[in-house]
């Protein structure tokens, strides 16, 4: 199984070349994060040549909340978009969300749930395999929307840690780490004017050694940091950063893995760099029955 997670950017204006670039990877399941109308319609016939059988897109929701961008899965098989969250209920008020709310003082308390919905888009694929529950994520920039990215981790790394056990992946550009080490992991909370130990917790708690989720960084799984310290997705501030992630259940074994680069910074393709991993695909899959309650994106 092939898997591609883009950050587009936008780029209406690069359809042609993107839709190229997919043909020429051939994957069998794409996420796409930052997607327009236009460039979603700008993609179709590309997507149609691959033999994708269906697609999921949130660009919709995004519209009604008055936003131009969203998120699009698209794959060789059947999808089925699916609520966010597990079971629609509400998010519980954990230890987390009330110590951010006695932290922030807002007008209006945060519930735990995700501030900016149609940037966290979940599918069924129904695969050869068995049905794989599939998530694409796009977290708000801390710059812009400092606290929205907070929540956004939050809500979704608390999803995850609740779910049942099942066949699962989840990718994107999840906008962090800061820096990435041998010892680990460095969120944006550390060093950073009026952010701190909580910002932090939110961030880590979605991808490192930290992770609730116990789910496998598909990059690292093949390209441990002491041979490839110094990969990246994207610059920012004139930084190298590893933005984009994949991240797998046990159901999906990364064989290779690489961010191509020659699409963002050599074709000028958006500014971020695909991640596109090449998986073998474990004969036994396991399914946990649906919890009738928990917490939603």
């Amino acid at each position: 199984m092939r898997v591609l997670s883009w950050n587009l950017c936008k780029r209406a204006d690069r359809a042609e070349g993107i839709g190229a670039a997919l043909l020429e990877a051939q994957p069998d399941l794409v996420l796409l994060q930052s997607v327009t109308l236009p460039l979603f319609e700008g993609l179709r016939r590309f997507l149609s040549q691959l033999g994708f059988a269906a697609t999921a897109s949130s660009i919709d929701d995004a519209r009604s909340a008055g936003k131009h961008a969203a998120n699009v899965i698209a794959g060789r098989w059947p999808l089925l978009r699916m609520p966010s969250g597990w079971a629609g209920g509400g998010a519980p008020q954990r230890g987390w969300v009330q110590r951010y709310n006695r932290l922030r003082r807002e007008l209006v308390p945060w519930t735990g749930v995700a501030p900016r919905p149609w940037e966290l888009l979940r599918a069924r694929a129904e695969t050869p395999w068995g049905q794989l529950d599939v998530i694409n994520a796009l977290v708000a920039t801390g710059m812009r929307n400092p606290w929205d990215k907070v929540k956004t981790c939050d809500a979704l790394a608390t999803t995850l840690a609740s779910a049942p056990r099942r066949p699962r992946l989840v990718a994107g550009d999840l906008g962090l780490p800061k820096r990435e080490g041998a010892d680990g992991f460095c969120g944006f909370g550390v060093g950073s004017k009026g952010r701190g130990p909580l910002w932090e917790e939110a961030e880590l708690a979605l991808v490192g050694p930290a992770a609730r989720h116990g789910l496998l960084d598909a990059f690292r799984a093949v390209h441990p940091f002491v041979d490839a310290p110094a990969e990246h997705s994207v610059r920012t501030d004139g930084a190298p950063r590893r933005f984009d992630h994949m991240l797998v259940s046990a159901e999906l074994v990364p064989e290779e893995a690489e961010y191509r680069r020659d699409w963002s910074e050599g074709r000028g393709l958006s500014d971020h760099a695909p991640l596109l991993v090449s998986f073998r695909v474990r004969s036994e899959w396991s399914y946990e029955a649906v919890a009738p309650t928990g917490p939603t994106f």
